[in-house]
């Protein structure tokens, strides 16, 4: 290990208490433990509970009565009772209500559980300069979105200069993206929406690929309906010119080579785009070019016989 760098924390087992005090009105809740996706609270009602309707559209949580007597109602105003050392599992997005319905203290505790989008785990960011190489690697234990930005948390910086790691607690990461938009960086370019694709070309020092690759799957956005148009467009001259009987097969196999070997042609061009080798539009563009320019070389001399 380098004599700059710190070893990380690592997580480790926390212990907490259930104990908790006895009211004789009104109603307490304790945080007693919590982790990024976990959360574990104790309450406690001398009366009441949580009368009104409500839902959690993004936790999944469960309560168990450790002492008294609880009524869960769901959206129908179904009830069910719970008593000591039982307990009800609510789904996100599950309506629900309880009230205590004992004759003393209802002592419940309550888990929840999520995967917060808001939250990231081990995230590892490049960046790049003007020509898309890789000049800097950072690794956070987390990456934290709040109040419209986002904070990088036990982050390991490396130099690819220097090969020399800098650690330090926490650094802000200057990018404006939603959760839902970081999500993309993760993802392969061919899966991304033609939005979010744009947004990754308009912004060079943003991505997990270099920008001349969005832009590439950027314009496929554009050939996969004009590829259709050039499938029909070959289609048509090849019917006419085996409209035998006899040529059906004939027809059949040529179709087949043909689609073949368009597929085969185009998937190397994109992936000679892919590797910096041709440029985005001519990557995209030029066997769905190639295809029509052979489609319509067929139709016009059909036309001349």
């Amino acid at each position: 290990m380098p004599k700059n760098a710190q070893p990380r924390a690592q997580p480790k087992a926390e212990i907490f208490s259930l104990n908790t005090p006895y009211l004789s009105a009104g109603r307490i809740t304790s945080l007693v433990a919590k982790t990024e996706n976990l959360w574990i609270h104790t309450k406690v009602n001398a009366a009441g509970g949580e009368n009104a309707l409500h839902a959690h559209t993004d936790e999944d949580h469960a309560f168990v009565v450790l002492e008294g007597e609880v009524t869960f109602f769901d959206k129908d105003d179904n009830g069910t009772v719970l008593k000591p050392f039982e307990g009800i599992m609510i789904p996100k997005g599950a309506y629900y209500r309880y009230l205590n319905t004992g004759s003393g203290n209802l002592i419940v505790v309550r888990i929840g559980a999520a995967t917060r989008i808001g939250l990231l785990s081990d995230v590892t960011l490049f960046q790049r300069d003007a020509a898309g190489h890789v000049t800097q690697k950072i690794h956070a234990r987390r990456a934290v979105h709040e109040n419209g930005s986002w904070r990088l948390e036990e982050t390991r910086r490396f130099d690819v200069d220097t090969e020399n790691p800098t650690d330090s607690p926490a650094t802000d990461w200057s990018i404006t993206f939603p959760p839902t938009l970081v999500l993309a960086l993760v993802a392969e370019p061919r899966d991304l929406t033609l939005g979010e694709l744009t947004r990754f070309v308009a912004r060079a020092d943003i991505g997990s690929h270099p920008t001349y690759v969005y832009e590439i799957w950027r314009q496929r956005k554009f050939v996969q309906p004009a590829t259709v148009a050039v499938i029909l467009l070959l289609c048509v001259p090849l019917a006419q010119r085996f409209q035998r009987r006899d040529g059906a097969a004939v027809l059949v196999g040529v179709g087949v080579i043909g689609g073949f070997a368009f597929f085969a042609f185009d998937g190397l061009l994109v992936s000679m785009g892919e590797t910096g080798i041709l440029p985005p539009i001519m990557a995209a563009w030029s066997a769905t070019a190639i295809f029509a320019l052979i489609g319509l070389t067929m139709a016009f001399r059909r036309e001349q016989l």
